[in-house]
């Protein structure tokens, strides 16, 4: 999914982008169009929400508070692929 579909989600972390870095720096946050849906301590517990609070269709963004891009977790990719729930391999 390229910038162009996350516009919205992009300029909503823009908007809120100095707030969220004096208040939670490193931490991740999940951005639906111009909602922030929550902030979370990792990347792999904010994919988990976001794939619960979104459509497959929906598109969101997942971002680290202070890093220059987004991320989305391999986890979070297989979660929209219809793998199945998240489970923990040995």
């Amino acid at each position: 999914m390229d910038n162009y579909h996350l516009k919205t989600e992009i300029s909503t972390f823009e908007a809120n982008r100095y707030r969220l870095e004096a208040e939670h720096m490193g931490e991740y946050v999940v951005i639906r169009e111009t909602e922030i849906l929550g902030l979370f301590p990792d990347c792999d517990s904010a994919a988990r929400s976001a794939l619960q609070q979104c459509s497959a269709e929906e598109p969101f963004l997942l971002r680290q508070i202070g890093r220059n891009y987004a991320c989305l977790s391999p986890a979070a990719m297989l979660g929209r692929c219809g793998a199945g729930p998240f489970e923990e391999t040995s």
